[in-house]
Protein backbone atom coordinates (compact mmCIF):
# COMPACT_ATOMS: atom_id res chain seq x y z
CA UNK A 1 0.00 0.00 0.00
CA UNK A 2 2.81 2.39 0.82
CA UNK A 3 4.43 1.57 -2.51
CA UNK A 4 1.17 2.32 -4.33
CA UNK A 5 0.78 5.63 -2.52
CA UNK A 6 4.41 6.56 -3.30
CA UNK A 7 3.95 5.51 -6.91
CA UNK A 8 0.76 7.58 -7.26
CA UNK A 9 2.38 10.58 -5.63
CA UNK A 10 5.21 10.31 -8.05
CA UNK A 11 3.18 9.76 -11.23
CA UNK A 12 0.39 12.27 -10.66
CA UNK A 13 2.68 15.31 -10.71
CA UNK A 14 4.46 13.88 -13.74
CA UNK A 15 1.11 13.26 -15.40
CA UNK A 16 0.01 16.84 -14.71
CA UNK A 17 3.34 18.20 -15.89
CA UNK A 18 3.06 16.25 -19.13
CA UNK A 19 -0.54 17.37 -19.52
CA UNK A 20 0.44 21.01 -18.93
CA UNK A 21 3.19 20.68 -21.54
CA UNK A 22 0.69 19.27 -24.04
CA UNK A 23 -1.75 22.08 -23.29
CA UNK A 24 1.04 24.62 -23.72
CA UNK A 25 2.07 23.04 -27.03
CA UNK A 26 -1.57 22.98 -28.19
CA UNK A 27 -2.01 26.63 -27.22
CA UNK A 28 1.17 27.58 -29.07
CA UNK A 29 0.01 25.70 -32.16
CA UNK A 30 -3.41 27.32 -31.97
CA UNK A 31 -1.77 30.72 -31.63
CA UNK A 32 0.51 30.04 -34.61
CA UNK A 33 -2.40 28.87 -36.76
CA UNK A 34 -4.54 31.83 -35.73
CA UNK A 35 -1.75 34.32 -36.39
CA UNK A 36 -1.07 32.74 -39.80
CA UNK A 37 -4.76 33.01 -40.68
CA UNK A 38 -4.83 36.65 -39.56
CA UNK A 39 -1.70 37.43 -41.57
CA UNK A 40 -3.32 35.88 -44.65
CA UNK A 41 -6.51 37.85 -44.05
CA UNK A 42 -4.66 41.13 -43.62
CA UNK A 43 -2.55 40.42 -46.69
CA UNK A 44 -5.72 39.86 -48.71
CA UNK A 45 -7.28 43.08 -47.42
CA UNK A 46 -4.11 44.98 -48.33
CA UNK A 47 -4.26 43.53 -51.84
CA UNK A 48 -7.95 44.39 -52.09
CA UNK A 49 -7.23 47.91 -50.86
CA UNK A 50 -4.59 48.35 -53.57
CA UNK A 51 -7.03 47.11 -56.21
CA UNK A 52 -9.77 49.35 -54.84
CA UNK A 53 -7.47 52.38 -54.77
CA UNK A 54 -6.34 51.82 -58.37
CA UNK A 55 -9.98 51.43 -59.47
CA UNK A 56 -10.87 54.55 -57.54
CA UNK A 57 -8.08 56.51 -59.23
CA UNK A 58 -9.24 55.25 -62.63
CA UNK A 59 -12.85 56.26 -61.99
CA UNK A 60 -11.72 59.62 -60.64
CA UNK A 61 -9.59 60.26 -63.73
CA UNK A 62 -12.44 59.30 -66.08
CA UNK A 63 -14.82 61.59 -64.18
CA UNK A 64 -12.35 64.47 -64.36
CA UNK A 65 -11.81 64.01 -68.11
CA UNK A 66 -15.56 63.80 -68.74
CA UNK A 67 -16.06 66.91 -66.62
CA UNK A 68 -13.49 68.89 -68.57
CA UNK A 69 -14.94 67.71 -71.90
CA UNK A 70 -18.47 68.64 -70.83
CA UNK A 71 -17.38 72.07 -69.59
CA UNK A 72 -15.58 72.69 -72.90
CA UNK A 73 -18.75 71.62 -74.77
CA UNK A 74 -20.73 74.02 -72.61
CA UNK A 75 -18.38 76.88 -73.45
CA UNK A 76 -18.64 76.34 -77.22
CA UNK A 77 -20.70 78.95 -79.03
CA UNK A 78 -23.69 76.68 -79.66
CA UNK A 79 -26.64 78.17 -77.80
CA UNK A 80 -28.68 74.95 -77.83
CA UNK A 81 -25.75 73.00 -76.28
CA UNK A 82 -24.39 75.44 -73.74
CA UNK A 83 -26.26 75.00 -70.45
CA UNK A 84 -26.80 71.22 -69.95
CA UNK A 85 -23.20 70.15 -70.72
CA UNK A 86 -21.86 72.92 -68.51
CA UNK A 87 -23.95 71.73 -65.53
CA UNK A 88 -23.10 68.08 -66.23
CA UNK A 89 -19.39 68.93 -66.53
CA UNK A 90 -19.41 70.82 -63.24
CA UNK A 91 -21.17 67.81 -61.67
CA UNK A 92 -18.54 65.41 -63.02
CA UNK A 93 -15.70 67.63 -61.79
CA UNK A 94 -17.36 67.85 -58.37
CA UNK A 95 -17.65 64.06 -58.21
CA UNK A 96 -14.01 63.64 -59.22
CA UNK A 97 -12.90 66.20 -56.62
CA UNK A 98 -15.01 64.46 -53.96
CA UNK A 99 -13.39 61.09 -54.73
CA UNK A 100 -9.91 62.56 -54.28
Amino acid sequence: MAFLRFSLMRTLPQHFAIRQRKIRIDNNLNYMVASALLDERFRRTDEMALIASSKKKTVMSVMAVLGVVMVVLGLLPFPQLSFPPMITGIGFLTLAWGMK
